[in-house]
């Protein structure tokens, strides 16, 4: 096969034949960096949205009565069955901090406190 300058391999072309009207290797090489970086950060994106909705989905389907306290925001999620198994009306409850502890044991506060 004989080559010509235009399919001449990247490691035998000069420095200043690298430089094509002002636009260089390194800057197209950190636009491909770029480019791969922004993909893979949609297909991880992707990924994460199809494994929420798949954990979504496994907890609504299970029986199980399930709660979310999240000590970043003090909100708690409690899901509609946890408030069936212990005879609560959806409004009965608030969603915050204080209201879960409020539900706890008074023997209890002690170990969850140490624990929190």
């Amino acid at each position: 096969m004989i080559l010509s300058e235009s399919t001449l391999p990247l490691a035998a072309l000069s420095l200043s034949e690298l430089v094509l009207g002002g636009f260089s290797l390194a800057a197209f090489t950190a636009f491909l960096w770029q480019q791969r970086r922004t993909q893979r950060a949609i297909r991880q994106a992707a990924d994460l949205k199809v494994g929420r909705e798949q954990l979504a989905w496994v907890l609504e389907s299970s029986q199980d009565a399930f709660w979310d306290y999240d000590l970043s925001t003090g909100r708690v999620y409690r899901n509609p069955r946890w408030r069936d198994v212990l005879g609560y009306k959806d409004d009965t409850i608030a969603s915050t901090g204080q209201a879960f502890l409020d539900l706890i044991h008074p023997d209890d506060l002690p170990t969850l406190s140490e624990a929190l």
